[in-house]
């Protein structure tokens, strides 16, 4: 907490010592991150990131531990941690940074989620035929439901196709 409060303006921290607690304050509030210790005293990180992830919780997670672990490191990160730090004499100097980086990249992916989310919307729902290419090979690698049917084929068809190959059936 000091090392957060020493680098950060007006940070609201919420200090809990278990994994259960953490889930549940996880459940009743919006968090900006999550600086998650490793060895709690009902379970670990990974099981904190294991039920936030299973409750679809939404939170950037620094994991720290007093001992750096390579596999647990890899193991956080696949669970979904943004970041590993081990605690040393440069935590207070590495955290804020972290925090802000993490709490960054984080807003950032959201902001992609959410565009990608309105593509996909505005590609599905447009009323003229439209496909996406490998410019390279000439794959289909999407189309949407009015050039299925304009053309006369379900998508897996068309997905399996090249562009060269693309045309309406006969009649």
């Amino acid at each position: 907490a000091a090392a957060l409060r020493h680098g950060l303006e007006g940070p609201r921290l919420d200090k809990v010592t278990d994994a259960g607690t953490c889930v549940a304050r996880l459940q009743q509030h919006d968090y900006d991150i999550l600086i998650l210790d490793y060895l709690l005293p009902d379970g670990t990180g990974l099981d904190v990131l294991a039920a936030a992830a299973a409750r679809g919780l939404d939170v950037p997670v620094i994991m720290v531990t007093a001992h750096g672990d390579e596999a647990i490191a890899v193991a956080a990160m696949k669970a979904g941690a943004f970041d590993y730090l081990v605690k040393t004499g440069e935590v207070a100097h590495a955290l804020p940074r972290m925090v802000e980086s993490t709490v960054e990249r984080h807003r950032l992916n959201l902001a992609l989620a959410e565009s990608e989310a309105r593509y996909r919307s505005l590609f599905e729902t447009a009323q003229q035929g439209l496909l996406v290419v490998e410019p390279r090979t000439g794959s289909i690698l999407d189309v949407n439901r009015a050039l299925e049917t304009l053309v006369g084929r379900p998508r897996r068809e068309l997905l399996a196709q090249v562009e060269d190959g693309l045309h309406s059936p006969p009649g």
